[in-house]
């Protein structure tokens, strides 16, 4: 348990611009261009981080 809290520290990701724009060009693939997620174009953004290309909506008060 303990090396699984510290991989997830270790590895942890982040929200920050680079994130958000290769989310934002992989839900642009598959939403407007009809591209699959297991396509090649998705890929390639998002398979070298094991991203996902999920937005979250989350209420101000709750990042404070």
């Amino acid at each position: 348990m303990k090396r699984d809290k510290n991989r997830r520290l270790r590895e942890e990701q982040v929200d920050n611009d680079s994130y958000r724009r290769k989310v934002k060009s992989a839900r642009q693939y598959i939403f407007e261009q009809g591209k699959g997620i297991e396509s090649a174009a998705v890929e390639d953004l998002l398979s070298e981080e094991s991203y996902v290309p999920i937005t979250v909506s989350m209420p101000a008060f709750l990042l404070v």
